[in-house]
């Protein structure tokens, strides 16, 4: 975020944190597919909503990123905005992870 802020968004060092977001979004999904293993093998949550949690969890992220990523008032998008949405979208998540491990 300084150097796009010091070179004026000419320079901008996110290729780690995009790939950080896609292991992430990995990371969830295939947390999503064991739990649809586990449950397909008879073993169904405490709370009903641990399902629901685990594909908002899901969808977050992308979520976040995309909305930062719209032009807004006809100016093309800026990766400021994009970071402020994801850093959102991940204080969101860390609410629903928080969310699914008490609703276990």
């Amino acid at each position: 975020m300084v150097a796009a802020r010091r070179s004026g968004g000419r320079q901008d060092h996110r290729f780690a944190v995009d790939r950080s977001l896609l292991v992430g979004v990995a990371l969830i999904a295939a947390n999503d597919v064991a739990g649809a293993i586990v449950v397909a093998g008879g073993a169904a949550p405490a709370d009903p909503l641990h399902l629901v949690y685990g594909a908002a969890a899901f969808v977050t992220l992308p979520i976040g990123w995309l909305l930062g990523g719209r032009p807004r008032g006809g100016r093309p998008p800026t990766r400021i905005r994009r970071d402020a949405w994801v850093v959102a979208a991940s204080v969101v998540l860390l609410g629903l992870e928080l969310r699914l491990y008490m609703t276990g």
